[in-house]
């Protein structure tokens, strides 16, 4: 029963980092682009991080906007702009700000305008330029500023730095979860092709024995020629169809192939480094991968041990 609810647990936050928390970042991502396409204007949004423009604007309320062409701005109407370095510094100012347009003038540079905050006694202590325009209030969602503001926050970098972290660590475990349970899997199919080649050798004929290590099938007249082709119906060797009357030796070769392949594709070298470790000689693990040669067990251990990094024993 506590294995039962552990599962459960940890399925419900494998769903989080998995579905959920990429699904609130899709939707979020598309529908900030998605508005600012639509409208024109970058961003679209803009939080309230101050009581300026009440009663209009509250704290954390969202303000939405739209382009505005800096010739039809006005007295009156109310601006999302953004303030330089110079200013920031000067007047100790946000970066961005949401005010009613007071005064409208031709500047050096175009369209320059004074701004005032509703519930601001006097002006603001600078002027705007049309450059610094980001566009013209088009409404506002109640509250819909407060995620935007807590993750601009220290609490919030902290807490989605954490969020990132966690994931990315669980990524990892998953990619190092699978890699064990693929590398345990490549095991038992080896342990169970190694067992099934006992099986076959202690059935054969008397004549027919063991090969020696990293060589085919021996018989009195010399190795054995396996030619798997010929029991194939469709497909190649690996992932064709054997015919049922093949004997055992081409049915096991064929097991070993797909083991041994299967071994391969989880492992972090490639065939001839694998024989190289495993002291076989590469013709005969290409043999073996082909299907042409039944490895003896020795053999197969010695690739075991290398591609599951543990041995295999064989008593």
């Amino acid at each position: 029963m506590k294995k039962a609810k552990e599962k459960k647990k940890h399925f419900s936050f494998s769903t989080l980092v998995w579905s959920v928390i990429p699904a609130i970042a899709l939707i979020s991502i598309s529908g900030y682009a998605g508005l600012a396409i639509v409208r024109h204007v970058y961003p679209p949004i803009v939080p309230v991080s101050g009581t300026s423009m009440l009663p209009l604007l509250r704290f954390g309320d969202l303000v939405l906007i739209k382009k505005a062409d800096y010739g039809d701005l006005q007295k009156g109407d109310i601006i999302a702009f953004r303030t330089t370095l110079d200013v920031q510094r000067k007047w100790n100012v946000p970066g961005s700000y949401v005010h009613r347009i007071v005064t409208v003038e031709k500047g050096e540079y175009g369209q320059q305008f004074q701004t005032k905050g509703d519930n601001v006694g006097g002006k603001d202590p600078f002027w705007t330029v049309e450059q610094n325009v980001i566009g013209i209030y088009a409404g506002k969602i109640n509250g819909g500023g407060y995620p935007i503001l807590f993750i601009r926050s220290r609490q919030g970098k902290i807490l989605m730095g954490g969020i990132l972290l966690i994931s990315f660590l669980y990524w990892l475990l998953g990619i190092f979860e699978r890699r064990r349970f693929a590398q345990d899997v490549n095991v038992h199919n080896l342990a169970t092709v190694v067992d099934e080649a006992r099986k076959i050798t202690a059935r054969m004929e008397e004549g027919i024995h063991a090969p020696p290590a990293g060589q085919a099938l021996v018989t009195p007249s010399g190795p054995a020629t396996l030619r798997p082709k010929d029991w194939i119906i469709s497909g190649d060797f690996l992932s064709g169809t054997l015919s049922p009357q093949a004997p055992a030796e081409i049915v096991l070769a064929q097991k070993i192939g797909i083991a041994l392949e299967g071994a391969l594709a989880n492992s972090n070298w490639p065939s001839y480094e694998v024989a190289t470790r495993a002291q076989v000689p590469i013709s005969v693990m290409n043999g073996i991968l082909e299907g042409d040669l039944v490895p003896d067990l020795t053999t197969l251990a010695q690739l075991g041990k290398v591609l599951a990094f543990s041995f295999l024993t064989i008593q």
